[in-house]
């Protein structure tokens, strides 16, 4: 029972995201440019605009940041895919990569992705850690995770994180338990998040995205 109401919450919130990233698909291009927390990082630091600068420039600095080029995708033939990941990500630090149908090319592009945060000194998003890691850090941040069904519990946290990080809220269940679990993830994750202010700052303008492709949960 308690299996199937970690799947139901899981469902839900994957609908929700689903829902946004098939409109985030939507989106033009030519509609994207670099957000305001981009623009405050360069007026703070002096440092260009990663998509500003030549391509050649971009291509250096993925490689020094260690994006592997050298298999299915290379400068060469992915060019264009890579420096709209650049631009992307300057705009939307979570869900650039995501998109793609191919799993190949969401593992390539996430790695672009985030490579380009680093560039802009975006601190660790938690939707980026792998389970275990997620685990540690939210059961340092005060989130008990149960002896049993700890993997399924895992994959909750995970649903419950990325839905705050773009909706800063949780979706709300009936069953107490999962309701305060999911709670627990909640404060966790805006604990998390109060003490990295350039992350924060990203999401912020992230947020503003998801509400105008008007798939806001309220």
């Amino acid at each position: 029972m308690k299996k199937l109401q970690i799947f139901t919450l899981v469902l839900c919130m994957t609908l929700t995201l689903f829902a946004f990233v098939n409109s985030y698909r939507m989106t033009p291009l030519i509609q994207v440019s670099p957000d305001y927390a981009v623009q405050r990082f360069h007026e703070k630091t002096g440092k260009p605009i990663l998509s500003e600068l030549p391509p050649e420039e971009q291509h250096a600095y993925l490689i020094e940041a260690g994006v592997d080029m050298s298999g299915q995708f290379t400068w060469e033939n992915s060019q264009d895919l890579i420096l709209d990941t650049i631009q992307w990500t300057e705009s939307d630090p979570i869900i650039t990569g995501l998109t793609y149908n191919n799993p190949g090319t969401v593992t390539f592009c996430t790695e672009v992705r985030n490579a380009v945060n680093r560039y802009y000194g975006r601190e660790q998003y938690l939707s980026a850690l792998s389970k275990d890691a997620l685990v540690r850090v939210l059961t340092e941040y005060g989130v008990e995770f149960p002896k049993e069904d700890t993997d399924e519990y895992a994959t909750c946290a995970l649903a419950t994180v990325l839905f705050t990080e773009m909706y800063g809220t949780f979706y709300p269940m009936r069953n107490s338990q999962m309701n305060d679990f999911e709670k627990q993830v909640y404060a966790a994750a805006t604990a998390y998040y109060k003490n990295r202010p350039t992350a924060t700052e990203a999401l912020r303008y992230f947020r503003q995205k998801v509400k105008a492709h008007s798939y806001i949960y309220s």
